[in-house]
């Protein structure tokens, strides 16, 4: 069995074929040999026909002989010499056919003792012919009659003798056609239980066969049954079978692994099942522990999710809301009702909004507002799935929000008006205190009275720094600080800062370097004049806490991978003590100088607008580094710096802009004050006229001290104003007088400049209305 189970179906079936083959073929072999042998002709059949052959064969020859012997005594009777001729041809006849049949037989195939008897019976046969025609014939031819009659008597004798011979072998081959036939039905006996033997065995080892291969079948298959009998009721543990690699042992295999894969799904599933009765637990626990109001309608539009602070809200029960139609609760307020959807109208929850709110009328008779938000599930036995925020005291501190925010807004608004008023105010007599110092100041003074009004100059300046930074942080927090794109020079800008702080640097021994990568791109796009006063505000709070050393602005390119901008680093070094200016950065007033901190909170707010970042990075060895990155846009082609803003600046002053200078700059260091730029050009016409003449007088008579202070507020003042070309004349001066000489070819170049200068302020006032006189 267990051989038959290494096999294939089709092998089996193979071998199970091939022993009914071999049976019918050895049982048709053996019956065709039989029926060969037994057939018409056949072997046996010769050898019977042979037999009665040779019987009715041999008897004629002793005819022959007897017919031989009576012509031979008629030959010897015979009385004339024709009888004697025609008996001796007769005679010679009869020689010719007993020697053709002798020819014939010895010509078959016989038994040996057959034709050893032919033999004797030929021998004898010859001897008579040979008699009869050697002494008979030739005596009676001589008429020797004793010859002739002894020639006879030995016929006789040799005929005698053949009769014999003749008479044993007729014995013989009657015995023998008799055994032969004996032979014949003795072999069709035992062919025939051959046979009959061949075709019981091929049928017995057919059927028995047959009967293993159905075992082989049927066993396993019974196996397989009663597996799946056991996995029908459960039990899914049975031992694996043993492995054959036919068709049952596969599918028995088969059974078993899928057995295995049941009982590890059935595992997985009890395992499921547990965590998924874990999992509603604590679902269950959630919702009802959950801060909101969850809510799961059925298809029919019942409720059939009511969770615990649902019930603490509406002070309705579960049981009393479970079941029951969610519109038709008293829960609802009328206005409320068509906002939810009706039963059985799948198409209304799948148009339910995301969110809602509405009143909820509760068990106690108060009303509580909820926000609501909606699911719908397209399967499973909760349609719309709802999830509801208690807004009442939300939207009630909303509202109390909205107020404040309004009385907040209407401070600010306030704040900003007093400020606007009180900033202009108070800068129109400070303007008025600094040009008549200025003034004050050119006139002959003795040393005590010269330091008075450089202290009131130097607090007046202070004083309109600190109002301007006021009036940007109003404007700024109240969200009315607006950048403007425009295309400038970063280079320019930050030759320009440093320009306009050199002269405060070098009056207190700093020095103020300014430098610039040479890869900077040439034009950008931002607010320039927005960039310009946050590095003034740097610049302003470095040189004035630095007391020895230098102060440094870097600009370099930080990163030019994108298309369309440049990422600029601008650094702002100092060498003085390091400080905590993240307090004055995040803090606009801070307990200590007031001013500075306000300065930085303002550049801080400026940065965040413009997209950059500021931080200050401070070492006690190094000193203090202030960092300032941002993305500017790289400039299109043939664009036009600030185009409204350049516009307006050339409408109001076209000579200055004829000149180069920079009005629109200036204007947007002012924040846009025409008249407050008015006056400052006014006073520059008053104070400046004549200047390089002052200078080379001062330097005459050996005040190279009071010669350098004019030259630098000359430089400062240009820079202010945008006067670019004026600030490098009045920047050469100062370096000549700085290197002790006498500055008479720098003196010269600054005289045209400035000539040129107070002619188109001249032109320009005159052209908007004022007079130099009437600004100051």
């Amino acid at each position: 069995m267990d051989l038959l189970r290494k096999l294939r179906f089709a092998r089996r079936l193979a071998i199970l074929v091939g022993i009914f083959a071999g049976g019918f073929l050895l049982y048709g072999f053996w019956s065709f040999r039989t029926l060969d042998q037994l057939r018409v002709n056949g072997p046996l059949y010769g050898d019977v026909v042979q037999g009665k052959d040779l019987i009715a064969d041999v008897l004629p020859p002793p005819l022959y002989i007897i017919e031989s012997f009576l012509v031979a005594q008629q030959l010897a009777t015979a009385g004339s010499q024709v009888e004697r001729e025609q008996l001796a041809q007769r005679l010679r006849t009869l020689h010719a056919q007993q020697v053709a049949r002798v020819h014939y037989w010895q010509g078959q195939a016989l038994d040996g003792s057959l034709a050893e008897s032919l033999k004797q019976a030929n021998i004898q046969a010859t001897a008579f012919y040979n008699e009869a025609f050697g002494q008979l014939v030739p005596a009676l031819e001589l008429g020797d009659r004793p010859r002739a009659d002894h020639a006879l008597a030995k016929m006789q004798r040799h005929y005698e003798q053949h009769r014999q011979v003749v008479d044993d072998l007729v014995n013989l081959a009657a015995s023998r056609a008799r055994f032969t036939e004996g032979q014949a039905a003795e072999r069709i006996r035992f062919d025939s239980t051959l046979l009959l033997a061949i075709l019981a065995a091929s049928l017995v080892l057919a059927i028995g066969m047959a009967w293993l291969i159905s075992r082989s079948i049927t066993q396993p298959l019974a196996q397989a049954l009663a597996i799946a009998q056991r996995v029908r009721g459960g039990d899914l543990a049975s031992p694996a079978p043993p492995p054959f690699p036919d068709e049952a042992g596969e599918l028995l295999s088969s059974l078993h692994a899928l057995q295995a894969s049941l009982a590890a799904s059935a595992a997985a599933r009890s395992e499921s099942e547990r965590k998924l009765r874990c999992t509603r637990q604590l679902l269950d626990r959630l919702l009802n522990s959950a801060d909101m109001l969850v809510l799961g309608l059925g298809h029919e539009g019942e409720v059939l999710i009511f969770n615990e602070t649902a019930v603490q809200v509406t002070g309705c029960s579960r049981d009393s809301v479970l079941g029951r139609v969610w519109r038709d609760l008293p829960l609802l307020p009328m206005s409320a009702v068509s906002q939810w959807p009706e039963g059985g109208h799948p198409e209304q929850f799948r148009a339910m909004p995301a969110g809602h709110e509405h009143l909820l009328q509760t068990a106690s008779g108060d009303e509580r507002r909820i926000a609501w938000h909606h699911s719908a599930l397209e399967e499973g036995e909760i349609a719309l799935l709802s999830f509801g925020i208690d807004v009442t005291e939300l939207r009630q501190a909303e509202r109390a929000i909205a107020a404040a925010h309004e009385a907040s807004d209407h401070a600010h608004r306030s704040k900003g008006a007093f400020l606007a008023n009180m900033g202009h105010e108070i800068r129109t007599p400070l303007n008025a205190i600094i040009g008549l110092t200025e003034l004050a100041l050119r006139g002959p003074l003795d040393a005590r009275q010269r330091g008075y009004l450089e202290q009131v100059d130097g607090a007046a300046a202070s004083l309109m720094a600190m109002f301007n930074d006021i009036l940007d942080f109003s404007r700024i927090e109240a969200g009315n600080f607006h950048m403007e794109e425009c295309v400038f020079s970063a280079r320019r800008a930050a030759e320009q800062a440093c320009a306009e702080w050199q002269a405060a640097a070098q009056a207190k021994g700093l020095l103020l370097e300014c430098s610039v990568e040479a890869a900077l791109p040439e034009e950008l796009v931002g607010d320039a004049a927005r960039l310009q006063q946050l590095l003034q505000h740097l610049l302003a709070h470095s040189v004035k806490f630095t007391e020895r050393g230098k102060v440094q602005l870097l600009l370099r390119r930080e990163d030019a991978g994108a298309e369309d901008g440049t990422v600029l680093r601008w650094e702002v070094r100092d060498t003085g003590a390091a400080r905590d200016a993240a307090v004055q950065l995040y803090e606009p007033v801070g307990p200590g100088d007031s001013a500075a901190g306000l300065g930085l909170s303002v550049a801080r707010q400026l940065a965040a607008m413009m997209g950059g970042h500021l931080l200050l990075e401070s070492d006690p060895a190094e000193g203090n580094r202030f960092v300032f990155t941002a993305l500017f846009r790289h400039a299109l082609p043939g664009a036009v710096a600030c185009v409204e803003a350049q516009a307006a600046a050339q409408a109001a002053f076209p000579a200055l802009s004829a000149l180069g200078a920079d009005m629109a700059g200036a204007l947007a260091r002012l924040h846009g004050n025409h008249a407050q730029l008015r006056k400052m050009l006014g006073q520059f016409l008053q104070g400046q006229a004549a200047l390089h003449v002052a200078v080379g007088d001062a330097v005459a008579l050996g005040d190279r001290q009071r010669a350098q202070r004019m030259v630098h507020t000359l430089a400062a003042l240009s820079a202010q104003l945008g006067m670019e070309a004026l600030r490098q004349a009045a920047a050469g001066v100062l370096g000549a007088l700085r290197a002790g000489g006498g500055a008479a070819p720098e003196l010269a170049a600054l005289a045209p400049a400035l000539d040129a200068v107070l002619q188109a302020i001249h032109a320009d006032l005159q052209t908007g209305g004022e007079s130099g006189e009437q600004a100051a």
